[in-house]
């Protein structure tokens, strides 16, 4: 019974986690079955702030990946490894321009961002809004904001996160710089998935993950990204946040990486809060969960609102 509640711990604690072990094994109806009991009817005097609010949380995004799972076949599962002479630039060449309507403004860029690639960094005046377009769904993407004035005044996810009171990166919540200014705001998001942990995937850690050396990266993305102002590696801090990811943290402290929820046409917006430079990489990974195992290319497009 839902009424009962074991002392210092909540009950909907273990489906929560056998629940998560049925979503890494990809079985959603498994998922849903073994935390909808969990969830289901809980008066407001029993609920605890920690995996009665995480069953919650949970049980509304297998919901929405449940419904994605059911529809009908998305471009997502039609992606080749390998392509035909020709065959990759002609289906690019038919996506290119996804995205691009009913832009509330003047476009600045419109920046078509290939499967395992990256945007090459620029300046983003303020007030003028960075807006990323998932195309094929369960795809992430790397975001790095810099000071345009400093770039060693990078985005701290630290400062965002105890500025703002919570680590939901969401519509009206503020990023921060390392030094304490106000870098950007979340304006539209459409999938209410994004992780402000700071690290972003490299060869280091892919390494130590997967055995692999040399596979591509985030970070060499991100570094490729910013050659115009001359970085290197060893210039890359760790400010780093990340659009559409779904990872979670257990109360044990255990780290959980997901599918990205995320379906064709979502997005997320930026809102300049002051002159910046803006840096970000099409996560390429294909061994980790958070692209479905399958990167593929992203729309990145600044424009300047219309005044109202």
């Amino acid at each position: 019974m839902m009424s009962d509640v074991l002392t210092g711990r909540c009950m909907r604690e273990s489906s929560l986690r056998i629940s998560s072990v049925a979503v890494a094994a990809g079985d959603l109806d498994a998922a849903i079955a073994l935390i909808l009991p969990a969830v289901s009817g809980i008066p407001d005097t029993i609920r605890c702030s920690g995996c009665c609010r995480n069953a919650e949380e949970m049980l509304g995004t297998l919901e929405l990946m449940y419904e994605q799972h059911h529809e009908e076949p998305r471009v997502k599962s039609d992606l080749k490894t390998y392509w035909a002479p020709g065959e990759q630039i002609a289906w690019e060449e038919e996506i290119r321009s996804f995205g691009s309507d009913d832009i509330p403004g003047e476009i600045i860029h419109d920046v078509f961002v290939p499967a395992r690639g990256f945007l090459r960094a620029r300046v983003v005046e303020k007030g003028d809004v960075v807006r990323i377009v998932n195309i094929c769904g369960q795809q992430v993407m790397d975001v790095m904001l810099y000071d345009a004035d400093n770039i060693k005044n990078v985005a701290s996810m630290s400062n965002t996160i105890l500025a703002g009171g919570t680590n939901a990166l969401t519509t009206g919540v503020t990023i921060y710089a390392k030094q304490g200014q106000k870098l950007a705001t979340v304006g539209i998001d459409t999938a209410k998935m994004a992780a402000a942990d700071g690290g972003y995937c490299s060869d280091a850690v892919n390494e130590l993950r997967y055995g692999v050396e040399g596979s591509p990266n985030c970070k060499q993305n991100l570094v490729a990204s910013m050659a115009d102002y001359g970085m290197t590696p060893d210039d890359l801090e760790e400010g780093c946040f990340t659009a559409f990811l779904w990872l979670t943290h257990d109360e044990d402290g255990t780290t959980r990486l997901y599918p990205s929820p995320s379906k064709p046409g979502d997005i997320f917006e930026l809102i300049a809060e002051r002159r910046m430079i803006v840096s970000a990489s099409a996560c390429p990974s294909e061994r980790a969960v958070t692209n479905n195992h399958n990167p593929s290319p992203m729309k990145v497009i600044i424009y300047r609102p219309t005044a109202s």
